[in-house]
């Protein structure tokens, strides 16, 4: 079945949540209480059954990504020649560089303060704080370009799964 990259990834999403699901009823139905044996319920809870449908879903899931994970280092997003893993890893790159610019580009170039003994002292930045507010805006404005580049690819390659 033919599904573009975003789809696979949700039904990926999907299969998850039907795991989570099933731990949950796991979660309810594991146990039984009672408090003589002549009171003791029976229940349908079947730890084999439950374990193997979660390992269904698993393998799916597995193979979905493998899936996935081929095509995202084919296709290429159009910048700067990237594929789709190229830009992932360039996006949570560029991420870090932009969080790191705007701590920098947070403080004031110089200042002045008078300290407990009444004598005045001054902090300088040794760069320039502007060109780090500068080099953050820059910074996002690539991230977003990555990823908007990488959403298209994603909605426009179909894959086999």
């Amino acid at each position: 079945m033919k599904k573009t990259i975003k789809e696979a990834m949700k039904h990926v999403n999907f299969l998850q949540q039907q795991i989570s699901s099933l731990l949950q009823e796991e979660s309810n139905t594991n146990y039984i209480i009672y408090s003589n044996e002549n009171d003791k319920e029976t229940s349908d809870f079947d730890f084999e059954n439950l374990n193997a449908d979660i390992e269904v879903l698993n393998k799916e899931i597995l193979n979905i990504r493998s899936i996935i994970n081929k095509k995202n280092q084919e296709v290429k997003v159009g910048i700067e020649d990237y594929t789709i893993s190229d830009a992932l890893i360039r996006i949570a790159q560029l991420t870090a560089l932009s969080e790191r610019f705007e701590h920098l580009g947070s403080y004031k170039q110089k200042t002045r303060q008078t300290t407990y003994n009444g004598s005045i002292e001054y902090t300088e930045y040794l760069y320039d704080v502007k060109k780090a507010q500068s080099l953050h805006l820059e910074t996002v404005e690539k991230i977003h370009a990555l990823q908007t580049a990488v959403d298209k690819a994603n909605i426009l390659t179909e894959i086999e799964i």
